[in-house]
């Protein structure tokens, strides 16, 4: 048995048996470890470095996103556009859950030669899904009920309230 032997096997004693006389942790040494070859001293095996080759001809589906739909709820219709924004913060804080990765919208409808501005959010991908938070916020005296949620609809209120701010 080589001197070195010798070392690593006190060494192991020493880690198994600390109370065998001489052990102490600082005279534990660690064995030299072997480096570690870098991306440049790797070479092919067969000369040639690797290549991929492209799935030519095999389909692939389509990743669904993980909120689309064209449900949305609208959670009011007002007067002006203030209190209809008064009413998406006070929601918002209410019910966190219900506003989770959706997008509140403020539209403007004529009803009867009055302009009204309503409140959606949405989209929500299942109507079961949008009508049990619609319960849940009627539960709590809120005025909620399902509606078509239109992501075009969305691009003209952003546009218009750009418009408005300028």
């Amino acid at each position: 048995m080589s001197v070195m032997s010798y070392k690593k096997l006190f060494a192991t004693l020493c880690l198994i048996l600390p109370l065998v006389s001489g052990c102490a942790p600082w005279k534990i040494q660690q064995a030299p470890f072997e480096a570690v070859p870098t991306l440049a001293e790797v070479q092919p095996q067969n000369g040639k470095p690797a290549t991929t080759q492209p799935n030519v001809g095999r389909e692939v589906e389509p990743t669904p996103l993980l909120v689309s739909g064209n449900v949305g709820l609208q959670l009011g219709a007002f007067k002006n556009p203030h209190g209809a924004a008064q009413t998406v913060k006070r929601l918002q804080q209410s019910y966190p859950l219900v506003f989770e990765h959706r997008s509140p919208i403020i539209r403007a409808i004529d009803r009867d030669g009055t302009t009204l501005y309503r409140v959606i959010i949405g989209p929500y991908l299942e109507a079961d899904i949008a009508a049990s938070y619609c319960t849940l916020m009627q539960q709590g005296g809120e005025v909620c009920f399902p509606t078509e949620f239109d992501r075009v609809d969305l691009r003209v209120d952003l546009e218009a309230k750009t418009k408005e701010e300028e």
